[in-house]
């Protein structure tokens, strides 16, 4: 770098991840840590004086974090955001994109608010959008306009990101973000080629392009990870969250052309070696020309936190002397109380004043192989109370695993050691797969599979009944098991009456039940949904956004892209569309009653009011905004001669042929704006008119010949946002 730039056309941000604010806010002694160290970061962007601050997910330790959390959140951000200094950063995306909300505008933009340093964030794994609505704590802040809240996908099996252009002097940044997801889903959805990320439509190649996301990073099993090979080349700076080891200096991603940051988390939420790395953030600089250079900033109000191992076979001890144990135990932990002692002398060395030093952390993980015993923990501890801030966690014994253990399947070998061991060294999830006897956490789904394991269940699928259970524990969703004991009871009752025969025995019966089950069993997160999402595509993963007033339409040909996921979900409403399709393909005249069935289908499809189209915005001046494709998906008519969607795309062709009013030719089925979504719950649909089937229901009149025809009908139907 020939000169150090000016700093008018300098991007500075502050980079920070998991700070999972709330964690331990009971505990006497830790309460306050999270809160601490969430002022201590924005101190050093206040003195900074950064453009922003982004956040790579885990603001929240709890899916619903206490008002008392909440409060001092708010406040921290109303004192240290909020102000006079005008925010350098121009907004050049639509905002009615990147925030999908009723305001739909970037923060430090609204006239009724003066803030003065933005934050923009992504939801983690601990603060999720759950329950009903799906919102995530970040919803709070976002609709308060205290957070900019981005990053949330509407439908995991295909992911359209929008970026955020942001641009300063001759300086230009384009953020993408994307909230966690399920590790194995969106490693699917990955190798599916559904994850797109749209680009600048203007000089895209003088936009630096920086992506935040909170995924595992270091391989857990076959699919739960997200590989580094999965991250487009199109990117520069990649900010990975989740990951609790703090890695700051970016490093060049040995199979893509980009580098990764690993900001860590300021607050040791798991007592392992990753999390002794010292706290730290990072001041991110990006110029013109794509140039950036990253600098780490060490936390110093943050506990301090000594990890140390201890292997009881290769000490002077022996076995059969439980005294001479404990009491090499308790010489190592007072060696590391005094360490801890010297290196907060050091840091305040040059100090005026010394502060007074927080108790630390410690953990000494114990080797106990070779005849040796365990000793009491909590006993321990005790004596350590009035030194240590975790006097019940001081000691984790473990044995060493065999490096070869025989497997059910006659293998050797245990897989997931060297994954942890590595994982354990970077400090992600596995790290916090800490073993002493107050941290073992198994798996909801674990258990549930263990305890099933000599039963099977006849009508609930055990991964979704896994997941409700682990709702209800960990997010407090009350109504989690009810809802999808409700869910799958209702989708087998109308499986049962469109498949089953009145004389069927009892065994046809059970047959189809089994057969509903795994069909369903990744079904039930999607039917507690408040509402179903649109679902937005786009042809290639590097679609371009046009500028504002430049905005171009997609053609209206359908891409093989949409040609697939359309043919998945016919595939999904075949059994509902197929009979149906053939009563309407069929010669005979139909009986009286499909013939009430779809003159009623008529009736309200021909009574729907037509929706105003929303109106524009204004545009503003040296704006360039994603085009409309990056706004809506327009509808598309079926074009003639292209290739077969399959048989459920077909049926609902016929099917819609029959119900609804002639189409002029080149045009879609019908011209109805509004969307109609059955989300298969009991929740409100997608827009404001509720679907046919919801209504029938409620009337009493519903009947599985209506469904079919009705479900066939808008199947056919191009979903489109108003």
């Amino acid at each position: 770098m020939a000169g150090e730039p000016d700093a008018e056309n300098v991007i500075t941000i502050l980079v920070a991840s998991d700070l999972h604010l709330g964690y331990m806010e009971k505990d006497a002694v830790r309460g306050n840590d999270t809160i601490v160290s969430f002022e201590e970061i924005l101190e050093i962007a206040t003195e900074r004086q950064v453009d922003m601050v982004l956040l790579g997910g885990d603001m929240f330790h709890e899916n619903k974090p206490s008002r008392k959390i909440l409060y001092q959140t708010m406040e921290l951000i109303r004192k240290y955001c909020m102000g006079d200094r005008p925010c350098a950063l121009d907004f050049l995306s639509d905002p009615a994109v990147n925030f999908p909300s009723r305001f739909g505008n970037v923060n430090y933009e609204d006239p009724n608010f003066n803030v003065s340093m933005p934050i923009f964030s992504i939801h983690g794994n601990h603060d999720d959008p759950s329950g009903a609505g799906g919102y995530a704590a970040l919803d709070l802040l976002s609709v308060s306009n205290m957070v900019n809240y981005f990053g949330k996908a509407s439908a995991v099996d295909s992911i359209e990101i929008s970026p955020i252009l942001l641009q300063k002097g001759r300086a230009k940044l384009a953020l993408y973000g994307l909230g966690a997801i399920r590790d194995e889903r969106l490693h699917r959805t990955f190798l599916d080629g559904k994850v797109k990320l749209l680009e600048p439509a203007e000089d895209a190649e003088n936009w630096f392009h920086l992506f935040v996301l909170h995924q595992n990073r270091v391989k857990h099993g076959p699919t739960n990870y997200i590989p580094e090979s999965f991250l487009p080349d199109v990117l520069d700076l990649v900010v990975w969250g989740h990951e609790h080891k703090s890695e700051i200096p970016p490093k060049k991603c040995d199979v893509r052309n980009l580098f990764i940051t690993q900001p860590g988390s300021p607050v040791a939420t798991s007592l392992c070696e990753a999390e002794a790395v010292p706290k730290a953030v990072g001041i991110l600089s990006v110029s013109e020309d794509k140039r950036f250079k990253m600098e780490a900033v060490e936390l110093k109000k943050t506990r301090p936190f000594y990890y140390d191992e201890i292997v009881l076979s290769e000490e002077a001890v022996e076995p059969h002397r439980p005294d001479d144990v404990e009491k090499l135990l308790v010489n190592k932990v007072r060696e590391m109380l005094r360490r801890a002692k010297r290196d907060h002398e050091d840091r305040y060395k040059n100090a005026a004043d010394i502060p007074e030093a927080l108790l630390p952390l410690i953990r000494l993980k114990v080797e106990y192989s070779g005849g040796f015993s365990a000793i009491n923990v909590q006993r321990f501890g005790g004596r350590f109370v009035s030194e240590v801030a975790n006097p019940r966690e001081l000691l984790n014994f473990y044995r060493k695993r065999a490096a070869h253990r025989p497997t059910a399947a006659g293998g050797a070998g245990d897989a997931d050691e060297a994954g942890e061991a590595e994982e354990a060294d970077r400090g992600g999830a596995a790290g916090r797969r800490d073993m002493s006897a107050a941290a073992v956490s198994a798996r909801v789904e674990d258990l549930i599979a263990s305890n099933l394991r000599q039963q099977e269940l006849q009508i609930l699928p055990q991964k979704s009944l896994g997941e409700a259970v682990r709702s209800f524990v960990d997010k407090e969703e009350k109504d989690a098991i009810k809802e999808l004991v409700a869910y799958v009871l209702k989708r087998t009752q109308e499986n049962l009456q469109k498949r089953v025969q009145p004389s069927a025995n009892e065994t046809d019966i059970a047959r189809e039940v089994a057969d509903q089950r795994e069909h369903d069993v990744q079904l039930p997160t999607r039917a507690r949904r408040a509402a179903s999402p649109v679902r937005k595509t786009g042809k290639t993963s590097r679609a371009k956004a046009a500028p504002k007033g430049k905005r171009k339409a997609r053609g209206a040909a359908a891409s093989d892209d949409d040609d697939e996921e359309e043919e998945e979900e016919a595939e999904e409403e075949d059994d509902e569309e197929e009979h149906f399709s053939a009563q309407s393909q069929s010669s005979e005249p139909p009986s009286d009653e499909e013939a009430e069935v779809q003159r009623r289908a008529k009736g309200k499809q021909k009574a729907a009011p037509k929706k105003k189209p929303a109106a524009k915005a204004p545009a503003k001046a040296k704006v360039a905004a994603p085009a409309k494709s990056r706004a809506k998906a327009p509808t598309r008519a079926p074009a003639q001669g292209s290739k077969a969607r399959g048989k459920g795309a077909v049926a609902a062709a016929a099917a819609a042929a029959a119900v609804s009013p002639a189409a002029s030719p080149g045009k879609g089925v019908h011209d109805d704006p509004i969307e109609i979504v059955d989300s298969g719950d009991d929740s409100p649909p997608h827009r404001a008119r509720k679907s046919t089937v919801k209504r029938d229901q409620e009337d009493g009149d519903f009947n599985p010949i209506a469904r079919k025809g009705k479900s066939a009908a808008t199947a056919a139907t191009k979903r489109r946002k108003p």
